[in-house]
């Protein structure tokens, strides 16, 4: 299993980096209202 994602120097491929970003995107753009929308409620409070 592993060797389909790593190459011959045993780091990940281009392929498995790009999908490792778009994950780590995807979790910051789906948590990001649940962290943003708080502070923005509360500074609205205070303005």
């Amino acid at each position: 299993m592993l060797g389909r994602l790593q190459d011959r120097r045993g780091e990940p491929k281009l392929r498995t980096r790009v999908l490792a970003a778009l994950v780590v995107v995807g979790m910051v753009a789906l948590t990001a209202p649940l962290v943003v929308l708080p502070i923005v409620a509360w500074l609205a409070r205070i303005l």
